[in-house]
């Protein structure tokens, strides 16, 4: 099976000067990816969050932009 995980970031934290995140594999659960959010500061506060990085064992650059 080919694996896929990615850095999420809390964006309003980030351009705050604070790298928070954590690394999720694919697939993943609409209750552990809400779980991590919240892990990594998510909230009324701080609603945006992006990728930071990705690592996979197969080339996805046809897939990502």
């Amino acid at each position: 099976m080919s694996a896929l995980k990615g850095f999420i970031t809390n964006l309003g934290l980030y351009n705050e000067g604070d790298l928070v995140g954590e690394w999720i594999e694919f697939p993943i659960s609409d209750e552990d990816l809400e779980a991590v959010k919240k892990r990594i500061g998510i909230d009324e506060n701080h609603e945006e969050w992006f990728f930071t990085d990705y690592e996979s064992d197969f080339d996805v650059t046809d897939f990502l932009g």
